[in-house]
């Protein structure tokens, strides 16, 4: 008979514990009670012993069960009567090891994107070991969750050099090396899932393969657009994952117009919503005094780093259109660092602010830790990329303190907002956003009415959400894994 999984161990009655001690002699399992075992082997034999121990007629509940242990009934590959001979299995959770491949020596989205992930996983199902290619901040604070974590600098840090200066056959040699390295990984700490968490490109050369040589799934996050050099080569090596979670149907459409499709699914990025919520630390006023923000204006914030594509200067521009009395209903604060690169960019906004007139009426606050307090002070968001922005987690961030959002009209924007949260606009017609501002500083009060449904709406796009359907798809791509 082919062999069953068996988990729920109250179904007849005894803990944890107690099956593992009267089935599986010598095996340790954790300190908590709730802890599942390693997948051992149980002789039925011994099995039909047990049973036979347990005064199962005597409880009082219909199923057959012990009072107290609960009525759901017994799984139903658990009601067939016993085989002698019969093997099953007590599993453990299916392990997950999380990739997060970036090297740059920035540490942004896509690491916190794993780590509220890995919080919001049932351990019960999936435990989660975490790989960085580089050493950062997240290292410390998971592995003080208890999530064992990997660190791969100087294996990619060779690889990288190599790829960089080797010569061609040394290029190739290493490429087969890459993927013997992750074998050993995959191996060597007992992997069942490989989830790539920034960008499906990072790993179809090398993760991909490995998973396959491995014969476990391999699932990748496309937290972003692909950049438009994306090779042929690349989307045929991109079909081969088990599936691709697109954080906006936007990413979808992307990698639909690569060839990639069939293997996709939507999967929105999410917030921890109620730790945003915890870390407002000062009240409105507090914060709108030290903005110097006059009264009875309208406080707009715009969040990101200062680059012509995140649109600073469509903001400007629809701010100086506005006729003298209504633009004087405006305050605009520009939050965000100036990468050096975008400097003159930086310089031009300026000049633009100081040539219509607008010094009074916007503020580059450089870059903030206090974003919660900012938009919960604010009475509006705004965001303006002129390129299509993947997903826009800073829109959700506004959401869940009750903050309205008026977004470009392109990529995430288009998943986030509702009728009832925010309003969407072109950001290559200035005109149209000057429009949406004129209409609301004749109707402030429509904007505190918006403050409850916005807060309702980012339960959406909770991390606890995201989680749960990442889950869904683990369940999906590895149906034996996770209990």
């Amino acid at each position: 008979m082919p062999a069953s999984t068996f988990t729920p161990f109250s179904v007849i009655g005894l803990s944890t514990e107690s099956f593992v001690a009267q089935l599986a002699p010598g095996v340790q399992i954790g300190s908590q009670t709730t802890a599942l075992v390693p997948s051992h082997r149980v002789d039925c034999r011994r099995l039909a012993r047990v049973l036979r121990s347990l005064d199962l007629s005597s409880s009082s509940d219909p199923g057959g069960m012990p009072p107290g242990r609960g009525s759901a009934p017994p799984p139903a590959d658990c009601r067939s009567p016993l085989h002698v001979g019969q093997t099953f299995f007590v599993s453990n959770p299916a392990r997950v090891l999380l990739v997060e491949w970036n090297v740059d020596g920035t540490v942004g989205g896509s690491h916190q994107l794993l780590y509220d992930l890995v919080r919001c996983l049932d351990r019960e199902r999936y435990e989660p070991v975490v790989l960085f290619y580089q050493r950062n901040r997240f290292s410390d604070l998971l592995r003080e969750k208890g999530v064992e974590v990997v660190e791969f600098d100087d294996s990619a840090e060779l690889e990288r050099r190599i790829r960089m200066e080797g010569g061609r056959v040394e290029r190739y040699v290493d490429y087969g090396a890459a993927v013997v390295r992750r074998m050993n990984v995959i191996r060597s700490h007992r992997i069942d899932i490989v989830h790539l968490v920034n960008s499906p490109l990072g790993g179809a050369d090398d993760w991909l393969p490995a998973s396959r040589a491995t014969r476990i799934p391999c699932i990748a996050t496309a937290c972003g657009l692909l950049p438009p050099e994306t090779s042929g080569i690349q989307s045929v090596l991109m079909r081969g994952f088990d599936r691709i979670l697109a954080s906006s149907r936007a990413v979808e459409d992307q990698l639909a117009v690569l060839g990639v499709r069939g293997n996709v699914e939507v999967v929105h990025l999410g917030v921890d919503v109620s730790a945003f919520r915890s870390s407002v630390a000062r009240t409105p006023e507090e914060v709108r005094a030290e903005l110097e923000v006059p009264p009875g204006r309208i406080l707009v914030t715009m969040v990101g780093n200062i680059r012509p594509w995140k649109g600073q200067h469509v903001a400007v521009d629809a701010l100086a259109r506005l006729p003298a009395v209504e633009r004087d209903r405006f305050f605009l604060v520009l939050v965000g660092r100036t990468p050096e690169e975008s400097a003159d960019y930086a310089a031009e906004v300026r000049e633009t602010i100081g040539r219509t007139g607008l010094d009074a009426h916007v503020r580059f606050l450089g870059a903030r830790l206090d974003v919660a307090d900012l938009f919960n002070a604010s009475d509006l968001a705004l965001h303006a990329s002129v390129l299509p922005e993947p997903f826009g987690l800073v829109l959700v961030e506004a959401l869940c303190v009750g903050t309205p959002v008026i977004a470009a009209d392109r990529g995430g924007p288009l998943d986030i907002l509702t009728d009832e949260t925010g309003w969407l606009f072109d950001p290559e017609d200035p005109a149209e956003l000057t429009g949406l501002l004129a209409q609301l500083a004749n109707a402030p009060g429509h904007l505190a009415r918006m403050s409850g449904p916005a807060r309702e709406h980012a339960e959406q796009f909770s991390a606890t959400a995201m989680a749960d359907r990442v889950q869904r798809v683990y369940a999906d791509v590895h149906p034996n894994g996770g209990g």
